[in-house]
């Protein structure tokens, strides 16, 4: 979480490929958002912060363009398929759980800015690498390491 100290430490600074300020006291455009965002990850990381002038002296002038941030990160993962390190989490709690499976209930659980679909289809992505395998069918299926990872981990 930002602290006000670094926000006013921010505030001073001249934007950058990795630091913007947008007013956007009532609106965003949504696929802005997504075009910054996309740069930010070329560039290994950034902010972009909401509610303060672009011009320096900056001023802030707060924000009501994404009143509903959960639904905002649910759609700019979607959106911008960061899917390698979202891949690595379900990997981690798959493998954690490499004796009894993990169900997609847990692994929902594990992200849950995701829908249950978009956790389906990046489960899917992980077979066909076959990093992973699942047991059973529906819901009530179990996911497991593929064969080489159980290998590596049981030595």
């Amino acid at each position: 979480m930002t602290t006000l100290n670094e926000l006013y430490s921010w505030m001073k600074r001249h934007e950058n490929g990795q630091l913007e300020f947008k007013e956007a006291k009532n609106n965003f455009d949504i696929t802005k958002l997504v075009r910054y965002c996309c740069a930010f990850a070329n560039e290994g990381s950034g902010r972009i912060i909401l509610g303060i002038t672009d011009q320096l002296p900056r001023k802030i002038v707060g924000s009501q363009a994404f009143l509903n941030l959960e639904q905002i990160k649910s759609y700019l993962i979607g959106r911008l398929s960061l899917r390698i390190e979202v891949k690595e989490l379900l990997l981690k709690h798959i493998r954690t759980n490499k004796t009894e499976g993990a169900r997609l209930s847990d692994l929902c659980q594990v992200l849950p800015a995701l829908s249950e679909r978009q956790v389906q289809t990046l489960l899917l992505e992980l077979k066909i690498e076959e990093l992973i395998h699942v047991r059973g069918k529906t819901k009530g299926a179990l996911w497991f390491p593929g064969k080489e990872i159980l290998e590596a981990i049981l030595g």
